[in-house]
């Protein structure tokens, strides 16, 4: 039955909250393990699983073949198109693991560690464990249910970080990584199936696959490009760079995208089956883009801000002495991170409109500025690297939100101007905490973490209820009639 308007409001912002709920657990448990696990660790054993990442995340998008997101989009999805992705995933889960296993080999060969290739096959049993699971996880998606993927996903996280910090303790290095990431997957599946009222039946169509492919092949290959190019530049430094560099960069990398996938994550996993329940209604669409661009910008940018300002005492004190190389490039990719953020619902609205063929075009374009960014950066080191990322990041921002607007009938300038009022609250906060640094007041690394946050917190609540009072009350509006 339809949903009327009333309906799908309540539902979405249901969503959110649980969305939300859950990803300040799984965000918050994810970087307090991840600080555990990078005491008791070091750069070279992070870079190692860092390499092999880099290829099963590749990896994983073809796996899927972009199905789940085709059966999200499809609003009159049966028995036969779930039976049939099932299978289908089913059985690429487990030829991508034995390709996985043949390739780990010539892997190893690439980056010129011999040690990798036993790393390798150890996480080639992901696509075998994650093939189970597709579907049904993507049904509780599309019924909007994140109340069951909150319960399921925190559950994973606990156990198998405990697991991890417990082998890492016990000097199992890279082992522990490789064991957190496969038993992760192994219980969030486990937990999924128990909740899910759907069970797969030996029913095959090679039609309807044929359907759904038509939607999620432009998309899947939209997405292999866009991950394989946008991580380039990891691949590169493992390759030329070596380990300890890439273990630098990549936990700076993930240490950044926590803040921005507190709220910007949230939204983004809810709005695609939201707005695909709504696709051809493309002013409720650009009204809906336009709230949550301005939710994500008010709550990223300070975070960002504060994650730039306290890089230094944070690595010192939270990560310790041996991370202190990370530094430089934590604050360059804090900006990475604020740019990032209102660009994360880019693809959802291309996906909810069907533009799959569009959204792989623009995936293109982004990733040849990014593959020649990153060559470039490599010539001046891990350093380099970060700049150049964040060089091309804006010049592809630009042209993505122009053409994201195309499609709802948004113009860049108002889009843009959506998230001035944040952007300025932004630049004051930054200016008083640069005056110690002006009247060369010392303070200790201790000190900066305790009182800073403390700071930013009082600050950005005066200026917003100043500057952004509006948003300011939609947002607590919101929070008190619906959640």
């Amino acid at each position: 039955m339809p949903q009327t308007a009333a309906q799908h409001k309540q539902k979405t912002i249901s969503s959110l909250k649980w969305s939300g709920i859950n990803q300040i657990f799984k965000q918050s448990l994810n970087i307090g393990i991840g600080i555990m696990l990078a005491r008791l660790l070091s750069p070279t054993e992070f870079g190692l699983l860092g390499m092999v990442t880099v290829i099963t995340g590749f990896m994983q998008l073809f796996n899927d073949f972009g199905f789940g997101a085709a059966l999200i989009h499809k609003s009159d999805a049966n028995e036969t198109d779930y039976n049939s992705v099932f299978w289908f995933n089913l059985f690429t889960g487990f030829i991508f693991s034995g390709l996985l296993i043949i390739g780990s080999t010539f892997i190893a060969a690439f980056y010129h560690n011999p040690d990798l290739k036993i790393i390798i096959i150890s996480i080639s049993f992901l696509f075998i464990i994650q093939a189970f699971s597709y579907v049904q996880y993507t049904l509780i998606k599309k019924a909007l249910n994140f109340k069951v993927l909150f319960f399921a996903e925190l559950s994973a996280i606990i156990i198998s970080g405990c697991t991890a910090l417990y082998l890492a303790y016990n000097h199992y290095g890279v082992y522990s990584l490789i064991v957190q990431t496969l038993l992760n997957s192994a219980i969030l599946g486990i937990i999924i199936w128990i909740n899910s009222q759907w069970m797969p039946k030996f029913k095959f169509s090679i039609v309807a696959i044929k359907q759904l492919l038509k939607y999620s092949v432009p998309l899947m290959g939209s997405n292999a490009l866009g991950y394989l190019l946008g991580n380039v530049d990891k691949i590169l430094i493992g390759r030329f760079l070596g380990t300890a560099s890439l273990g630098l960069y990549s936990r700076a990398y993930s240490l950044m995208i926590f803040p921005v996938g507190q709220i910007s994550g949230v939204i983004s996993q809810v709005m695609f089956p939201s707005l695909a329940l709504i696709q051809n209604d493309k002013e409720k669409i650009k009204t809906i883009y336009l709230k949550m661009n301005q939710v994500i910008s008010f709550v990223t940018f300070p975070l960002m801000a504060l994650a730039f300002v306290l890089a230094e005492p944070f690595v010192m004190v939270v990560l310790g002495p041996q991370w202190k190389e990370m530094i430089p490039i934590f604050k360059i990719l804090t900006i990475v991170g604020a740019l990032q953020s209102v660009g994360t619902l880019v693809g959802n609205i291309f996906m909810a409109l069907g533009e799959t063929k569009l959204y792989l075009k623009v995936n293109f374009f982004s990733g040849i500025i990014l593959i020649l960014a990153s060559i470039i950066g490599l010539q001046f080191g891990i350093i380099g690297v970060s700049i150049a990322l964040l060089i091309a990041t804006i010049s592809i921002a630009l042209p993505q939100w122009y053409l994201t607007g195309t499609l709802i009938n948004l113009d860049l300038k108002k889009y843009t101007t959506a998230f001035g009022k944040n952007i300025l609250q932004v630049v004051i906060l930054v200016a008083v905490f640069l005056t110690p640094i002006i009247f060369n007041i010392q303070l200790s690394y201790q000190i900066q973490l305790v009182i800073f946050p403390l700071m930013a917190i009082t600050i950005y609540a005066i200026l917003s209820m100043i500057i952004n009072k509006n948003l300011v009350e939609n947002i607590i509006d919101t929070i008190k009639n619906k959640l």
